[in-house]
């Protein structure tokens, strides 16, 4: 019998790797599967995911000093100079501030992010010094024939299983779990064998940024987008509305928060919402729905919102919800169950516009055709470029988005308003570009994404010898090869 390991870090692995049809397929298949996470023994998670033939091992998330700074210097300094000359998330803090340590780590960039020979020095050093060692013991105990991971090897414990199964002569693959994974982390800690991407664009990134072989990438679409090819959950428009509490008489505008690290304003452009649909300054009678991050919800992550001050907004103006998401562990962040997959799936698919600052909740709300207004501005502040919701659009990944005309920017509180009017008077204005972010984003939105994931990691594990077959047998088409 073969066996896989699944990496689960956070709530999102569960979500794309778990609790999609990846799960299904690999079940179905007969493979032993070993779900290695840090709350492998929590009851809802091994009620959920436990089985014939599931084994549930721990997962040390401990980071220590040294490999927090030698993975900082690995991130800057030994990434793809090319990578390095795009905007990302990990030194848009320090472009254009012209410090002293950007400056050197930029210089240093520019010469060694150039020689591969020295980023595969660095990745052997790092290698040699967090080995993994920890999970030798398990490796030895269930000889798995291929480690998935959520992460292309920027988390640390990822790192360290890859680093372990490499010693174990064990395949290893990453199934992406997110479209800017591949330009905003940086130089990877410890590369898988094989990855598995969403889109085109993401495998020439594979290729580029980090030196993937074309035959080592495979595109199969987003796992956990196969909820929108399912049937609404509420049913209609009214019913859901009817069961959250809302006003089916009145449209629906839904600001998606991000994480307070990216965008520390959220609460801010809540309550100017909220005071907007208080004054009856739209077009139409309108209700707010502030839909919080998962994160947010977790107490194990540094980066959390104050929710008392969205409790206090939806207190005190009328028509304003709050959608808390249900965030399930202590120790898995940002976990949440299918029923709230299915939710969101729902809150975007009735919505009349859709509000965020640089997150994915846009490629969401274009899979269901739901205007999408991207907030360009910091609340009640200015912040420097650096700071400021201004700089997420020059992204190397949300600039793809923004260049389809698919969304529109509001530079201001006013601009806003006048966006979201816009949409509500002309809900098909843009859709054009929100067909086209689905079409380059998401290659498929026919449900059977998970299936296909499912299918490329059981070839990998040669349970299967015909990929095709395998694969048209589950009424899918195999993942696109580079």
């Amino acid at each position: 019998m073969a066996t896989i390991f699944f990496s689960i870090t956070h709530g999102f692995q569960a979500r794309d790797l778990l609790r999609t049809d990846v799960f299904r397929v690999i079940r179905q298949a007969g493979v032993k599967v070993v779900i290695l996470s840090p709350n492998h023994n929590d009851d809802y998670f091994v009620r959920e995911f436990g089985g014939p033939g599931v084994s549930f091992e721990p997962l040390d998330m401990r980071v220590g000093r040294l490999e927090l700074a030698l993975g900082a210097f690995r991130r800057y300094v030994l990434a793809s100079f090319k990578l390095n000359q795009t905007i990302n998330a990990l030194n848009e803090r320090f472009n254009r501030s012209h410090s002293p340590r950007y400056l050197l780590l930029r210089g240093l960039n520019g010469v060694f992010g150039r020689l591969p020979f020295l980023r595969r020095w660095w990745m052997q050093l790092e290698a040699s010094l967090f080995p993994g060692s920890q999970y030798d013991e398990v490796f030895a105990r269930y000889r798995p024939d291929l480690l998935v991971t959520g992460g292309p090897g920027t988390i640390p414990a990822d790192a360290h299983l890859i680093r372990c199964a490499r010693r174990f002569g064990v395949r290893t693959a990453c199934v992406l779990l997110s479209w800017d994974n591949l330009t905003s982390k940086g130089h990877m800690a410890a590369m898988p064998d094989d990855l598995v991407v969403w889109n085109r664009t993401m495998q020439r990134e594979a290729a580029e940024y980090h030196g993937y072989a074309p035959e080592r990438v495979y595109i199969a679409g987003v796992s956990h987008f196969d909820i929108y090819a399912r049937p609404s959950a509420a049913g209609s428009h009214v019913r859901f509305c009817e069961l959250h509490g809302l006003d089916p008489g009145r449209r629906i505008i839904t600001l998606g928060t991000i994480s307070p690290w990216l965008f520390p304003h959220n609460a801010a452009v809540a309550e100017i919402l909220a005071e907007a649909v208080a004054a009856e300054r739209f077009s139409k009678p309108c209700q707010l729905v502030v839909r919080l991050h998962p994160q947010a919800m977790s107490p194990g992550t540094a980066h959390t919102e104050n929710i008392n001050r969205f409790r206090e907004i939806a207190g005190r103006f009328p028509h304003v919800h709050l959608d808390l998401p249900a965030v399930r562990s202590d120790a898995l962040m940002w976990d949440v169950d299918e029923a709230d997959m299915m939710h969101l799936a729902d809150l975007l698919r009735y919505s009349d516009v859709s509000l965020n600052a640089g997150s994915t909740l846009s490629i969401d709300s274009a899979i269901v055709d739901t205007p999408i207004v991207n907030i360009g501005f910091d609340g009640y502040v200015q912040e420097p470029l650096e700071r400021s919701a201004r700089r997420l659009y020059e992204f190397t990944h949300y600039a793809n988005l923004v260049r389809t005309g698919g969304l529109r920017i509001a530079h201001s509180a006013q601009e806003m308003i006048a966006e979201i009017n816009a949409y509500l008077d002309d809900p098909a204005r843009d859709r054009p570009g929100r067909s086209l972010i689905v079409e380059e984003q998401c290659f498929r939105i026919d449900g059977l994404a998970g299936r296909r994931v499912g299918t490329r990691l059981l070839a990998l594990m040669n349970v299967v010898s015909d990929e095709s077959g395998a694969a048209a047998s589950l009424g899918i088409e195999e993942p696109v090869r580079a």
